[in-house]
């Protein structure tokens, strides 16, 4: 016997977050928060150059592949990034400013740092 349901996919996407740990001191209300912020609330614009859908577009890499390019990929290496922002980037001709430009509080940072670490995993989409 065989068994629609419709609200399957739904819990596929609960259980997600459940199989990947978070971090230490992060939790969901911080990656929503950082999906917020990344989207463009606090005056933030890291969708101008990572893409809606933080995969990347011709100013700015793909940040949903899980590929490392400026931190071991930890917490810490990715606020840290985001803090100082990205000088002389390796594969792109247009730097990227502290804070990504806009005027970022820590909580915020650790927020974004928070999110970007789930896309990078698959589980903050």
């Amino acid at each position: 016997m065989t068994h629609k349901d419709s609200s399957l996919p739904r819990e596929r996407a609960q259980m997600i977050p459940s199989q990947v740990p978070l971090p230490p001191g992060v939790t969901a209300d911080n990656v929503a928060l950082g999906k917020r912020i990344f989207q463009g609330a606090s005056g933030a614009a890291c969708t101008g150059c990572h893409g809606a859908d933080a995969t990347g577009s011709p100013v700015g890499p793909n940040l949903a592949s899980g590929s490392e390019v400026w931190s071991d990929g930890s917490l810490a290496g990715i606020a840290h990034t985001i803090s100082s922002g990205v000088q002389k980037p390796k594969n792109f001709a247009t730097p990227m400013l502290p804070t990504g430009g806009a005027n970022l509080s820590q909580k915020e940072i650790h927020a974004v740092a928070a999110y970007v670490w789930t896309l990078s995993r698959g589980i903050g989409k």
